[in-house]
């Protein structure tokens, strides 16, 4: 979201998490070591929805998502703070139960928000949020507030990828006089406020919460993609390594703090549970769908022509990894392996995985035994992270 915002300030770079990967968030815990004995302080909600949308070309603000609009979304996952402010520019909003707030200092970005935020809230520190983060949660809220009895003057997330989020993070009204100094300064980055606040960094790659919350939407494409989960199919012949590939992506996308989420397409007919079984049963009886669901896991059984307009079974994930689906209109790349097989049998694939020295293919062929360059590939066609 920041791309300048990588800065390593050694000794301030701190995290006391250890490693979450439960499926629970973090529960708050008593302080060790520095911040000991602090008292907590009492934090409120800021949203910030002042920015121009120039690469939108409309107020994405007010752009529709879900039951309501990105504003509402937003705001819904700060609701249970007592205090609710929303910084803005010129463009009037109504949203019950959040106060207006306007700059004091116009034309200073996200510093001049929060600097009039701060002044003009009762609450000791604001939890600072922008509005264009459609996949931030409310237990990501939570955590950050459970730092609130530390003693730090200001605490952000960084993402996987060594990004600071400096608009995912609470300010202490202790920061407004460095914020004024520098305002005065004409020096409105956020990234430089971080350092010289000495801010408190909390590694995301510690958390359950994957580095999807941190993407803000900026423009049209971005805000289609949102909407539709982008999806890739891996094609191929029995044994060519189809799901050898799904494996390796998964785990390199997994890796960089992406939610993957997979489907296998079978040619032939399968029992999706067990023969006598409670859920075998009533599917018999002309239940569907069928859930099966325990602490841990849930499967569902649906027919195979609903399960990829299913959007709510999707809607977490960055990426759809799809195996087979050779004849459906979905963007596709085929695997052809040496002694296996040596001719496309999808339709219309974007691009051929072999390891066939010099294929000659009508489209890109990528190194079957470089996946970095087939993620590199789904980077900029499926993922458009090279736009």
């Amino acid at each position: 979201m920041f791309p300048g915002c990588a800065a390593t300030w050694g000794k301030h770079l701190r995290s006391r998490e250890k490693p979450y990967r439960g499926a629970k968030p973090p529960r708050k815990r008593k302080p060790k070591g520095e911040g000991s004995g602090k008292v907590a302080k009492t934090v409120g909600a800021l949203l910030l929805a002042g920015g121009s949308s120039r690469r939108m070309g409309q107020n994405k603000v007010l752009l529709p998502y879900e039951d309501g609009t990105f504003l509402s979304h937003a705001a819904s996952a700060l609701d249970f703070c007592k205090e609710k402010l929303l910084s803005v520019g010129e463009t009037e909003y109504s949203l019950p139960g959040w106060e207006i707030v306007r700059d004091e200092i116009p034309g200073q970005g996200p510093m001049g928000g929060i600097y009039s935020a701060l002044r003009h809230c009762r609450s000791e520190a604001l939890l600072v949020l922008a509005c264009d983060l459609p996949w931030f949660p409310r237990r990501l809220a939570e955590y950050l507030i459970s730092f609130s009895d530390t003693g730090w003057m200001a605490w952000v997330m960084r993402s996987r990828d060594g990004r600071l989020q400096p608009l995912c993070g609470i300010y202490t009204r202790d920061c407004l006089p460095l914020m004024e100094q520098m305002l005065a300064e004409g020096n409105g980055r956020m990234a430089d406020l971080l350092e010289r606040a000495e801010a408190h960094i909390l590694e995301a790659a510690y958390t359950e919460f994957s580095d999807r919350v941190f993407r803000n939407i900026n423009t049209q494409q971005e805000y289609q993609m949102l909407m539709t989960p982008p999806v890739v199919a891996v094609c191929g012949v029995k044994n060519s390594g189809k799901t050898t590939l799904c494996e390796k992506l998964a785990a390199a996308y997994v890796q960089r703090g992406l939610r993957v989420g997979f489907c296998k397409h079978d040619g032939h007919a399968f029992t999706p549970d067990v023969v006598g079984t409670d859920s075998f049963r009533v599917r018999a009886a002309g239940a569907m769908p069928i859930v099966v669901t325990s602490e841990d896991y849930s499967m569902i059984v649906t027919q195979q022509q609903e399960l990829l307009h299913a959007l709510p079974l999707w809607r977490e994930c960055d990426l759809i990894l799809l195996e087979g689906f050779k004849n459906e209109d979905l963007p596709k790349i085929e695997v052809v392996r040496q002694g296996n097989s040596s001719l496309s049998v999808s339709r219309a694939p974007i691009a051929i995985v072999t390891d066939i020295p010099n294929l000659k293919a009508d489209r890109a062929v990528l190194d079957l035994n470089a996946p970095q360059e087939v993620i590199a590939f789904i980077d900029r066609m499926i993922l458009h992270l090279g736009d």
